[in-house]
């Protein structure tokens, strides 16, 4: 499965997103770090199965 989480730099949303890569999933991680850290995705770097998108959907 793919998935895309929103908010993916926070605490709830970088905890999904490795939940979602412990399960073997593929995961597009979107944020625009309004409140979120870049530190939480960064033991994601090197990950394949992980893509990050910086953005904000509402503009």
């Amino acid at each position: 499965m793919r998935a895309l989480v929103t908010g993916a730099a926070g605490f709830i949303g970088s905890t999904l997103v490795d939940r979602l890569l412990g399960d073997g999933h593929s995961v597009v991680g979107l944020d625009n770090f309004a409140s979120g850290r870049a530190t939480n995705l960064e033991h994601l770097a090197d990950n394949l199965d992980f893509v990050f998108v910086e953005a904000d959907i509402v503009t």
